[in-house]
């Protein structure tokens, strides 16, 4: 197998295992959401009633940014398939080659795909894991101490979530294998006057880089 077919194999694996992921966070998020929205309304003072506006607002506006986070990844990913596809169009040999290469220079050694399957199954399954056991210690909460234990435990997220913004891994530069967007879309108007021709020229002065199919997974 060529190494574009490996790139795009394991690309199309974590693109799969992210969209699962996310269907799988969306569903405990709207659970908790649910629960905190039909909370027993006979026994909430208008304190309490405060406390579960709080907490539904801040609880809506972390799904979405969670729901953005899976999103921009799945989108990343996509566009890194988009581009291999259309690379691999091409009819002239030549160009399609060139193509391949340029896609690839700064692509280190390849992981052998089963272990690259393994590892980002168990690194998916784990960040789904904790998010989903945070959830139902927010469900606890809200089921054994009422709102305000809730509220509580929320606000304890908020500032710990607030001290590892900093942390989070952003770059892909760390990464055996790495792309950016940039260098994707221009990848894509490199290949696409080649598809199907044989006189157009792709314009060498664009630079694209490679594919980063553990994006959202990488370590720092």
């Amino acid at each position: 197998m060529s190494k574009l077919n490996v790139v795009e194999e394991q690309t199309q694996y974590l693109f799969e295992a992210q969209k699962q992921a996310c269907k799988a966070c969306a569903a405990k998020l709207e659970e908790l959401l649910k629960s905190v929205q039909e909370y027993d309304s006979s026994s909430v003072t208008p304190a309490d009633k405060i406390s579960l506006d709080s907490v539904e607002r801040v609880l809506s506006k972390r799904a979405e940014e969670i729901k953005d986070f899976f999103d921009e990844d799945i989108s990343f990913l996509k566009s890194q398939l988009e581009a291999i596809s259309e690379v691999k169009k091409i009819e002239d040999v030549a160009k399609r080659t060139e193509l391949e290469n340029t896609l690839l220079e700064d692509v280190g050694e390849i992981q052998d795909t089963a272990e690259f399957k393994k590892e980002v199954s168990e690194e998916v399954a784990q960040s789904r894991d904790s998010l989903i056991a945070v959830v139902e210690d927010m469900l606890n909460a809200l089921k054994e101490g009422g709102i305000k234990e809730l509220e509580a435990f929320v606000e304890a997220l908020e500032v710990a979530g607030g001290e590892d913004d900093d942390d989070d891994c952003g770059d892909c530069g760390d990464c055996d294998l790495d792309i950016d967007e940039e260098g994707i879309e221009e990848l894509k108007k490199m290949a696409e006057p080649l598809i199907s021709t044989s006189e157009d020229e792709c314009d060498e002065d664009d630079d694209a880089c490679c594919g980063c199919p553990k994006r959202g997974s990488c370590k720092k």
